[in-house]
């Protein structure tokens, strides 16, 4: 039989036998008490040990693989400790296991695998830290997986396709039995995955995810890489392959400790809930991690192709996606959902300063990356991909120059102090001056340097990746900000026109979209230039003139509108609110003048304003 065919019978029976059993388990475990408690997502008691059908397809699958001549001694091995882990996960989710108890079952199980010889390939001389780097590679891995069990479909969803590259990469590097049961662990939780999906039927409960978690890790390392010498890949290859546990779980760890939540606490605050708070629907939230998590395991398979060193630009690149993606989910508005699961707060929490300081220390972090990917790209280009030993010096010499000045000059100019998902055009503007200022500064420190047949094509190159690079990453929070707002306003609230000037409905639809309130979808504008037919406005179509505002309701199936005019016309307002009531539309106005601070107060009291009453009285006297 051929490994393509052996491999597709094997993952087709652990998906079906994952499927049936998780259908008996729904039906059983609630009879014997095995429920979690309710919470805000699940009123009712939901199933709780949907890990012990994954233990049980896995450990068969391991078993008839042993029966049938494969060599399963380090599968199985890894299979044991997990199996240790599951029982642990079993009676926590029973009786509660106590953190410093679970812990040290962790620990207990991964210095089992040490013992055992499953390590980081470091070589012999570097066993001393290939020792405690396990041990922590295990413990921290397990516990990763744990913490991203906080949505429903999540945790499934992301061991499937982790699980996926994992065994390509064991396909890849000459052990084939360990990439056959990364495939088992994949189908069967793909088997299991529809039961979990949102609304959740079972949950896989702590005995699923310390169990997948610690599968992983050791199926991750594996007995050794053929090929893999160097010490960062090594450690880096497997970071990647697992990469959406390990980054949420440094994510919440950061986030929590700057936003005064317990590390302990939390479940509102991981990478799904804050896409959530950014916009996305929980369906769509799942499917971008599960391809965050695809492409992260691309990233680790390509150690295998790439030169070391365009592998490190490569891989250091994606850590700078990642650091600004942490930095843009890190906005979300997540208070929501702490109040939701009754999640407790410092008090000074909201008025630190700290976390403006992490995210431009984040930034400059990321610059330096890109300044160094961005150099090694425009000699990479230069000479069509086989860079000379001699430019390659070239390369070395002309970094602590060139940092300094890229970071130091967007230091300067304000770069760093931009909130960028509020960009607007005098922002990219002085973006712009920081990239050619930089650019002519280090074309000055060449010339005083001279180093030996610098290509002058270079620093062409390099300029225009840096300008790449640098807008890419500011502009693109601001992108990403948009593509996640307008995700959300198509889904919810009611449907909206404003009607007024372009500047008026372009001031309310922004402001609108900055609250949390979403009560508002908005359809489109009804403008007072009836030239303006069919344009875009801020990216929103004007669907007809004022004039028209009847026929546009009823074209476009509006519930409600918001009249922004200006000028504050009380006759203009007057007639389009008399149109929206024939229509049975809700009616706002979005007062757009600026008025004072008594006035303002007078109008929320309920009193007539001062200037109103100071006209009136100007009128009777006349």
């Amino acid at each position: 039989m051929s490994v393509t065919l052996e491999a597709i019978l094997y993952c087709g029976a652990a998906a079906l036998a994952t499927f049936g059993l998780t259908k008996l388990a729904v039906g059983i475990l609630p009879r014997i008490g095995l429920v979690s408690a309710p919470d805000p997502n699940h009123p009712e008691p939901v199933p709780l040990g949907g890990g012990i059908a994954l233990w049980l397809v896995v450990g068969g699958a391991v078993m008839t693989l042993g029966g049938t001549g494969h060599d399963v001694s380090s599968v199985g091995v890894i299979f044991l400790g997990a199996t240790v882990l599951f029982l642990a996960g079993v009676w926590d989710d029973v009786r509660l296991l106590q953190p410093g108890t679970k812990l040290l079952i962790q620990l207990g199980a991964a210095s089992a695998m040490v013992i055992a010889g499953v390590t980081f390939p470091l070589g012999s001389g570097l066993g001393w830290v290939a020792i405690p780097l396990t041990v922590l590679w295990f413990v921290g891995v397990c516990n990763a997986f744990n913490l991203m069990d906080n949505m429903d479909g999540m945790l499934p969803g992301v061991v499937a396709v982790a699980a996926t590259f994992v065994g390509l990469f064991g396909a890849a590097t000459g052990r084939p039995e360990a990439a056959l049961v990364s495939w088992i662990v994949a189908a069967a939780c793909a088997g299991f995955l529809p039961f979990n999906l949102p609304p959740a039927r079972i949950f896989l409960g702590d005995s699923g995810s310390m169990f997948l978690g610690f599968m992983l890790a050791g199926l991750a390392i594996g007995e050794s890489w053929r090929g893999l010498t160097n010490l960062a890949f090594t450690i880096l290859a497997p970071t990647l392959l697992l990469a959406v546990p390990i980054f949420n779980t440094t994510f919440v760890t950061v986030t929590r400790k700057l936003s005064g939540v317990p590390l302990s606490r939390g479940k509102a605050d991981h990478i799904n809930y804050r896409l959530l708070a950014h916009g996305l629907s929980r369906g769509r939230a799942l499917v971008a991690v599960y391809v965050f998590s695809a492409i992260a395991g691309t990233l680790g398979l390509l150690v295998l192709t790439l030169a070391p060193l365009a592998y490190a630009i490569g891989a250091s690149l994606f850590l700078i996606v990642l650091m600004y993606l942490g930095a843009f989910l890190y906005q979300g508005r997540v208070q929501e959902y702490y109040d939701e699961f009754d999640v407790e707060r410092r008090d000074d929490a909201g008025g630190s300063p700290w976390h403006r300081w992490v995210i431009r220390i984040v930034a400059m972090a990321g610059d330096v990356v890109l300044v160094v990917a961005g150099l090694y790209l425009a000699f990479y280009l230069r000479f069509d991909g086989n860079i000379p030993e001699s430019q390659l010096i070239n390369i070395g010499r002309v970094l602590p120059y060139l940092i300094p000045l890229r970071v130091g000059i967007a230091l300067v100019l304000g770069i760093y102090e931009t909130r960028w998902h509020f960009g607007v055009a005098r922002d990219a503007m002085r973006l712009m001056a920081a990239v050619v200022l930089g650019s002519a500064l280090f074309t000055m420190v060449l010339f005083l340097l001279r180093p030996p047949s610098f290509p002058r094509g270079v620093m062409i190159i390099e300029g225009v990746l840096a300008l790449m690079f640098f807008g890419i990453t500011r502009l693109g929070v601001r992108a990403l900000g948009e593509v996640t707002l307008l995700d959300r306003w198509s889904r919810e609230g009611k449907r909206t026109l404003i009607a007024g000037s372009a500047e008026g409905m372009l001031t309310v639809y922004r402001s609108l979209r900055g609250r949390s309130d979403r009560s508002y979808h908005v359809i489109g504008f009804v403008d007072d230039d009836p030239r303006a037919h069919r344009s875009l406005i801020g990216g929103v179509r004007v669907l007809g003139p004022v004039t028209r505002l009847a026929g546009v309701a009823r074209l476009y199936g509006a519930e409600h509108v918001i009249l922004t005019v200006p000028d504050g016309s009380e006759e203009t307002i007057r007639r389009l609110t008399r149109t929206c009531k024939t229509l049975d539309l809700t009616v706002e106005v979005a007062n757009l003048d600026i008025i004072s601070a008594e006035e303002w107060l007078d109008l929320r009291q309920g009193r007539p304003s001062r200037a109103r009453s100071q006209a009136q009285a100007q009128a009777q006297a006349g």
